[in-house]
């Protein structure tokens, strides 16, 4: 009898001690993990322009200018670098940046510049931006093209924090006019875009007190369907100028630009929630796993001691 109870106690203290081998592993398995399994809102990060922008992917072609100069500050023909269509831009202009190329999406144009969006062939789903100036209802050569991330809970920006709708298309705009990327207008009718995964919040969205303009032709990637939207913004420079580029967050750009949404899935904020809540309940029933059998065993041992 008092043999087939040490064994039984000893069978136990295994267990216990398995048990602990298992949780531990499951616990330095996450907390090696940590930035991008418990991601945190961007909204409220501290932010500033010259630690958090990032230029990926951003080429310049040419760059063509509207029109060249002599030494003597006179023009020259440049007519045989101005097109009639964007196509025609294109198509006479082959480059082997222009390789990841799939189907256009879009033309946005302002009285003097125009963007193709382009499908790429890319498997982190990115979108193909090619800029041509534009004059007189022609086009210049592409003179910069820069692929953007369609889904940027899934990208750089996001190793260690999520967006939401808000702070992503504050993101989109604040990194657009500080690396020139948007479509600058002589009216000040500027043109800004980004891109989002839920078609309800994507046509609920306005900036500056206008809805957005959602792309016909949504992206396919992997098992997601993401949404381009556009905005042409009055007095862009003015807004921005209200900016700290020292020390500010995304959702104070957001306020900045009068950013909203109507419609808000939280479901990215639960997940991560869920994961957080789960680590603070893990961690203790870790240790109480590891410490049980040893203070068994110690006590144990203890009392072997005395009756020897």
């Amino acid at each position: 009898m008092r043999n087939g109870l040490k064994k039984l106690v000893k069978a136990l203290i295994t267990l216990f001690i398995v048990i602990a081998v298992i949780f531990i592993l499951m616990v330095v398995a996450v907390v090696l993990n940590v930035p991008s399994y418990f991601k945190t809102d961007t909204g409220d990060i501290s932010m500033s322009y010259s630690t958090n922008i990032y230029i990926e992917n951003y080429i310049e072609i040419g760059p063509v200018s509207k029109e060249d100069k002599n030494e003597d500050n006179t023009s020259e023909d440049t007519s045989d670098k101005w097109y009639d269509s964007i196509d025609s831009a294109m198509d006479d202009n082959k480059s082997s940046d222009f390789s990841k190329l799939a189907d256009l999406m879009i033309c946005l144009e302002t009285d003097t510049e125009a963007a193709a969006f382009y499908l790429t062939n890319d498997i982190d789903g990115r979108v193909a931006v090619i800029k041509f100036h534009k004059e007189n209802d022609r086009y210049s050569a592409p003179y910069q093209s820069r692929y953007e991330y369609a889904d940027i809970n899934n990208s750089i920006y996001a190793d260690s924090h999520y967006f939401r709708l808000n702070s992503a298309a504050a993101w989109y705009i604040f990194d657009e006019y500080n690396i020139n990327s948007y479509l600058k207008s002589d009216d000040g009718n500027d043109i800004f875009f980004g891109f989002w995964t839920n078609e309800d919040e994507t046509k609920s969205l306005s900036v500056c007190g206008k809805p957005v303009n959602v792309v016909d032709i949504p992206i396919q990637l992997n098992d997601k369907t993401i949404y381009m939207w556009y905005i042409y913004m009055d007095n862009a420079a003015d807004k921005m100028s209200k900016v700290n580029y020292s020390h500010t967050t995304l959702n104070t750009i957001a306020q900045i630009l009068e950013i909203e949404s109507e419609i808000y899935d939280d479901s990215l904020a639960k997940m991560y929630a869920k994961r957080r809540s789960a680590l603070k309940v893990a961690i203790p029933v870790a240790l109480l796993v590891i410490f049980i059998p040893i203070d068994i065993y110690r006590k144990r041992k203890a009392k072997k001691n005395e009756e020897s």
